[in-house]
């Protein structure tokens, strides 16, 4: 079976955000989030592989 990776993105800015979401949704399972309280929520919340994380929301 063949079971995609989970990643978490979370980021605020709208283009770029896109921009990795596009990327990354040819090979992962992709959550997407824009800002750090819905990221920290959905990190508690769910089981993901990867968190890739804006430092500077």
């Amino acid at each position: 079976m063949d079971t995609m990776i989970k990643i978490l993105l979370v980021e605020d800015d709208l283009s770029l955000s896109k921009s990795v979401y596009d990327f990354l949704k040819s090979f992962a399972e992709v959550k997407q989030v824009f800002d750090g309280e819905e990221g920290l929520y959905e990190a508690e919340m769910g089981i993901y592989d990867l968190i890739l994380l804006d430092l500077m929301l």
